[in-house]
């Protein structure tokens, strides 16, 4: 376990056995899966703790499909070798498929913490085919004594269009559509409306001309000038 781990998955028996502990569930340990920036098939995989450990001095890392531990999908890249190595030979010793990059385990027992780790994974194009889901596994290694198999955690790959990070609830806030109340511009508002929503001018009704009474003229009163005698 001093110059990274025995076996190339997570296998408790196995672990227990070799380190003569018991698999610790209480330590901790979370997986912290971020998507990249730039690129929706790239993630950084970050550990956090909740029991107020700032460090760990060693891990097992890999990626697969959900159920089929015989295949690490992806790779890792960007790995800083002066902490970190690929287990490619244990690997291959074992039957496990995938790429030579594809499952990290330490070089050194000595503290790596967690605020200075980050292990970034890419999928591979054939990755991307996967209908099911895929997870990110680990076992971690805390300084002293006390090792802690991670539950796994998921990886959106694809992005489903929209990339959001894992585990943050957020979803984009819908922009609402202008209205004659809220303002914008008319013109706009009544083009997207349907043909029933249209707004048109009253209609004014034709006049029957058999309807229109003629107007009545009005003969003004002239006073008489003749004179009346007896």
């Amino acid at each position: 376990m001093t110059t990274g781990a025995p076996l190339c998955n997570i296998d408790s028996a196995a672990i227990e056995a070799a380190h003569q502990h018991p698999l610790d569930p209480t330590l901790g340990y979370t997986f912290k899966v971020t998507p990249s920036a730039t690129d929706k098939n790239t993630f950084e995989i970050r550990l956090a703790n909740s029991a107020g450990s700032t460090s760990f001095k060693g891990l097992l890392l890999y990626v697969t499909a959900d159920g089929d531990d015989k295949k690490h999908l992806g790779k890792f890249t960007n790995l800083d070798t002066t902490k970190y190595q690929f287990r490619t030979e244990k690997c291959t010793e074992e039957g496990v498929a995938g790429d030579a990059e594809s499952t990290v385990t330490h070089m050194n027992p000595s503290a790596k913490f967690l605020a200075e780790t980050v292990f970034t994974w890419q999928a591979l194009d054939a990755d991307l085919a996967i209908t099911g889901p895929v997870k990110v596994h680990g076992v971690v290694a805390k300084v002293g004594i006390g090792l802690q198999s991670l539950d796994p955690v998921e990886i959106p790959l694809g992005g489903g269009g929209t990339v959001t990070a894992v585990g943050t609830g957020e979803e984009p806030t819908p922009t609402p559509e202008p209205t004659p109340e809220t303002g914008g511009d008319v013109t706009t508002i009544y083009t997207n409306m349907t043909m029933e929503e249209t707004p048109t001018m009253a209609e004014t009704p034709a006049l029957d001309p058999t309807s229109v009474e003629a107007p009545t003229a009005t003969v003004p009163m002239v006073p008489s000038t003749t004179s009346c005698t007896r």
